[in-house]
């Protein structure tokens, strides 16, 4: 009977809005996690958003864990069941820990001190936040607030000032409201200016006011959001820089604290915290330094980013831009300290890298998408750069 009991699988209810680049990257983790403990049988919802969604999901279904990013869905099981269920809430900030058993979300603060040290290093001296507000108890107001005193902290420890601008976003929608206002702002900072900007959404809208009010970026305005949402940051004009937080790395810190909490035998009675960090900083034209031959220099890595995985070459770039294969490559290696071809090879690798780590794909197909010809020339080329095979890097990060 005990051996029966054991195996019976894990009811796990996955409760996030699948409409965002963080939520779809937590599933992720949280889809990794659970491939690795096949008690586990995951039930993936859309996070609802009235309190009709609510009660109905929750009449449909009774889990045994809770993954979620918003304390409703929590409270609604509670009530129903008069009774908690084990719950880790992600990437919901909050001063009152009672609300939950555990809290997983991202180094905000690091994200800032991230982006300070960035524009600190590139010689700024002028630098500005721009941020949302909203209640006390407002989650996205929270953590807007902690990239701020993480980028002001870094700053005023270098010995310069940051101002801010904060703005109540509209519901259901991230732009901002007063764009007068905004635009008022951006034209009175002194130039030129580094900003960080919460999330890439509201960079958008710099953008766009900057563009209206004839501030040019990135000469005037140096700009960064957080995020990292591709469909965003390359549609922009110019491309937008961002910080990238390690969601996936979130999701499954989420899962590991909610096994844990399911094989308690009581709720822990302090809400239990765990913090992940920033995965990378991806630099598009908003944060290029455009004097001389960097503008060619960064409008190639425009491309590199664009078509490195369509097999684009070296000689195809220098045509793309109008100048001799030769003269891009001295100034590609004054600037960078290292070739054309090198950046094509490592932005080729990450991708392959991305692919082991996130998909089965068999490795003929890995090698297709990350813009290799062949298979071999992958393989060569990750044992070359990497130092071990494709076959062991998979297993080591599954692992």
């Amino acid at each position: 009977m005990k051996r029966k009991n054991a195996l019976k699988p894990l009811q796990i209810g996955i409760y996030l809005n699948r409409k965002t680049k963080a939520s779809r990257e937590q599933v992720t983790g949280i889809f990794r996690y659970a491939s690795e403990h096949p008690e586990w049988e995951l039930h993936l919802f859309t996070r609802p958003d009235t309190d009709e969604d609510i009660a109905r999901l929750t009449d449909h279904f009774t889990p045994d864990g809770i993954i979620a990013g918003h304390p409703a869905i929590v409270r609604a099981f509670r009530k129903r069941l008069r009774r908690n269920i084990p719950n880790v809430l992600i990437d919901y900030a909050t001063r009152d820990h009672r609300i939950t058993d555990s809290l997983v979300i991202c180094s905000d603060h690091e994200i800032g001190a991230r982006a300070a040290t960035l524009f600190l290093n590139r010689g700024y001296q002028n630098f500005a936040f721009a941020g949302i507000e909203g209640e006390a108890a407002d989650s996205d107001a929270i953590n807007s607030q902690n990239q701020e005193n993480g980028f002001s902290r870094t700053i005023r420890k270098a010995g310069f000032s940051c101002v801010s601008y904060h703005e109540r976003p509209e519901p259901n929608t991230w732009h901002f409201v007063k764009a007068n206002d905004l635009q008022t702002w951006l034209k009175e900072l002194p130039k030129p200016c580094a900003i960080l900007a919460h999330s890439d959404l509201l960079a958008q809208s710099i953008l766009t006011a900057c563009r209206k009010s004839g501030i040019q970026v990135p000469v005037q305005i140096a700009l960064i959001g957080v995020d990292n949402e591709e469909s965003v940051c390359e549609s922009t004009s110019p491309t937008l820089s961002s910080i990238e937080p390690a969601y996936a790395e979130g999701g499954y810190q989420a899962a590991i604290l909610l096994d844990r909490v399911i094989h308690r035998r009581k709720a822990p009675s302090t809400a239990q915290r765990k913090i992940y960090g920033i995965l990378r900083t991806v630099e598009r034209m908003s944060t290029q330094n455009v004097a001389g031959s960097h503008l060619r220099i960064a409008k190639a890595q425009e491309i590199i980013r664009a078509e490195a995985l369509n097999g684009i070459r070296p000689r195809e770039i220098a045509q793309r831009l109008g100048v001799s294969p030769r003269m891009l490559e001295i100034s590609f290696l004054n600037t960078t300290g290292h070739s054309i071809r090198d950046e094509l090879i490592a932005f080729r690798l990450r991708k392959a890298q991305e692919l082991l780590r996130t998909t089965s794909l068999p490795l003929g197909e890995v090698a297709s998408a990350s813009g290799f010809q062949t298979l071999s020339a992958l393989k060569a080329m990750f044992a070359k750069r990497l130092g071990r095979s494709m076959r062991t890097y998979r297993k080591e990060q599954r692992s």
